[in-house]
């Protein structure tokens, strides 16, 4: 027997542990797990020398733009970008322009995603009351569906009781929230008239207290849905975390690199190229976020990648988010070197949990029979972020200049190698489209 791809020389985590050894991919799929002189002949063989085999990373908060906002990024970009941050899986948000509320515009977006699938891609609906006849087409093929209590764009936002109410008729599907208090934000926002554009960056930041992300939390957490069907999105404050833990059947949740590796100080450095929402943290609450991270209390880690032109950045208001995927990974692995992160609880947070939780198949670890789906990384060695190398369109980062060690060495998708050594092979596109 002849296998398409063997690694030597590297380690390989299981269950929480590094194994001297290799592995073998066949058709897509790991074959063999084990010694490496028990692996097959292969037709290509990757030699590391030290590396970490580590299952496939999964970003499961991404916004890649596309449609009437291509000129911030698109599937071309953004997909390469995943590839380049040692991301094998990403789910694409809806709030694209067009939003993804109907089948029509879904399978607009795959046709459009087909030319470019460097990595895997999944989509979620958007859950509105324009989405609302669309429920049980989007749901055969959507990995979850969008609830945002509060947005920018208000045609996009849900209301509390409408939750309630979509979510009987939507029979066990996955509900992910952006748990921001519409109430306490348009009365902060009318207050200091910034519905009339008027008041500063630390204005709008302000507008958004991490009470508003506490109270939607609760209200959401009091309606008749099922809490095991709930995922809360970038949970940003502690207290946050602690009533969701309250819970029996508990939701899940993410946090973002952001919101545990910088603070409010990061505005005094990079303005409104750092906000985002919900928006940064004063340190103490950062701090106290990051224990609990530390501790596996938040289930997952996900970059919220929203890339903008600098443009909707100098504006005022400006446009919340930055890109993410080609930092998050590297930002882990330099807090796993400083010793407040395990690799353990990255892997964890960025494969296993992200596979079980959205249910993507024979994804999330390194098993014979699983996808081959891997992502090495390399924790020796030492970089600078620098975003004019992005393969986003999105130029900037909050983390810009930082030096970081960890990165990673090379993302290999369907045993097809992606990206060595920070090289995306663009003529390289295994990746697939994950349905519902």
């Amino acid at each position: 027997m002849v296998v398409d791809l063997n690694l030597k020389g590297g380690r390989i985590f299981i269950a929480g542990e590094l194994h001297e050894g290799g592995l073998s991919i066949d058709e897509g799929k790991i074959v063999k797990v084990g010694k490496e002189k028990n692996l097959p002949e292969s037709s290509q063989t990757l030699h590391l020398n030290g590396q970490i085999i580590c299952p496939g990373f999964i970003d499961v908060h991404v916004h890649l733009r596309g449609g009437e906002e291509a000129d911030k990024e698109d599937f071309e970009s953004g997909l390469s970008a995943a590839a380049a941050g040692g991301v094998t899986t990403v789910l694409d948000m809806p709030n694209t322009n067009p939003p993804l509320s109907s089948l029509t515009i879904l399978k607009r977006r795959i046709l459009d995603a087909s030319r470019s699938l460097y990595v895997n891609l999944g989509f979620y609906g958007l859950l509105n009351e324009k989405s609302l006849p669309h429920i049980n087409d989007l749901k055969k093929f959507v990995k979850a569906f969008k609830a945002y209590l509060y947005s920018p764009n208000e045609r996009i936002q849900i209301k509390y009781s409408e939750l309630e109410e979509f979510y009987e008729k939507m029979t066990n599907s996955k509900i992910v929230v952006h748990a921001e208090d519409p109430f306490m934000i348009n009365l902060l926002l009318q207050k200091k008239r910034l519905k009339d554009r008027k008041g500063t960056l630390l204005d709008v930041i302000s507008s958004h207290p991490p009470e508003a992300e506490y109270e939607a939390v609760s209200r959401v957490l009091s309606l008749h849905i099922p809490k095991n069907t709930l995922h809360f999105a970038h949970i940003s404050y502690w207290r946050s975390v602690n009533k969701i833990w309250r819970n029996g059947k508990r939701p899940t949740m993410e946090a973002t690199p952001h919101h545990l590796f910088l603070s409010l100080k990061a505005i005094e450095r990079f303005g409104s190229k750092a906000y985002c929402i919900p928006p940064l943290r004063r340190e103490s609450d950062r701090i106290r976020l990051l224990t609990l991270f530390q501790a596996g209390f938040i289930d997952i880690l996900a970059s919220d990648h929203a890339p903008h032109t600098i443009e909707d950045k100098e504006r005022f208001p400006p446009s919340p988010g930055f890109p993410g995927l080609e930092t998050m990974v590297s930002l882990a692995l330099h807090y796993v070197n400083r010793g407040i992160l395990t690799l353990d609880r990255v892997v964890e947070s960025l494969s296993s949990n992200p596979a079980r939780i959205f249910k993507l198949g024979d994804r999330g670890a390194i098993k014979e029979g699983y996808v081959g789906d891997l992502t090495i990384i390399d924790l020796s060695r030492e970089v600078k972020i620098d975003p004019s190398t992005f393969y986003s369109k999105s130029k900037f980062s909050p983390f810009e200049d930082m030096r970081v060690k960890g990165v990673p060495y090379a993302t290999i998708v369907g045993g097809e190698i992606v990206m060595m050594e920070g090289e995306v092979y663009t003529d390289v596109k295994p990746g697939s489209i994950i349905r519902g």
